[in-house]
Order: structure tokens, then C-alpha cells, then sequence
């Protein structure tokens, strides 16, 4: 966890965790050169969280991606997308703000 600067008072702590995966499946019987299901895939993320007074201040971003490597013409297992979610934290005043969106590409 990084400290800021002094004179920032109201903002004083900020944590960040990351993680990338990258990976392959394949099910079913081959065929020729090619399974039933062969993909491969990947997925990264970038959350922070800044602490404000009390609360807290969090922010989430992902994106991740799956690339079908099977020589089916009638499977397509290809897509690809985003996700970034946020979330306000203020337990004094006994208050949550929530907030999602995200992209899917097939």
C-alpha cells in the first residue's frame, strides 16, 4: 500500500491488485488436427482503491478474450470484451454507490 504526499491529506492511502491469465482447453475427441472444442484464452484485470476519509473509492477494469482454434465451420467460440465496475464507500453516513458496465463482442 503507497502513502501520498503529506499536504494530501483527504487522500491518504491507495492499494492496487492486478492479475493477467492466459491459458488453453481443449475437450472431445480429436479430428484430424483439431478437438471438438479448442480454444485459447485470456483474461487481465486492474483494480484500485484509493481511502477517503472513512470511505473508500474503488475502480476495477477487465478485459479478456477467447480465441476458437478448432476447424469446426459450424462452431464459432470466438468473442471478446471489457468490464469496469465501481464503488463509493461511505460507512459513516451508512451509504454504498454501485456502478457496472461491459462490452461483449461475439
Amino acid at each position: 500500500m503507497g502513502r501520498s504526499a503529506p499536504h494530501s491529506s483527504r487522500w491518504t492511502e491507495r492499494a492496487s491488485l492486478r492479475q493477467a491469465l492466459l491459458g488453453k482447453t481443449q475437450m472431445g475427441f480429436q479430428e484430424g488436427r483439431s478437438f471438438w472444442v479448442d480454444v485459447d484464452f485470456s483474461s487481465r484485470y486492474l483494480m484500485v482503491t484509493q481511502r477517503v476519509g472513512q470511505g473508500a473509492l474503488s475502480g476495477r477494469l477487465e478485459a479478456f478474450r477467447v480465441q476458437d482454434r478448432n476447424r469446426m465451420p459450424d462452431q464459432d467460440l470466438n468473442e471478446h470484451g471489457w468490464a469496469a465496475t465501481g464503488r463509493l464507500l461511505a460507512p459513516t453516513l451508512m451509504r454504498r454507490a454501485d456502478c457496472q458496465t461491459a462490452h461483449l463482442a461475439a
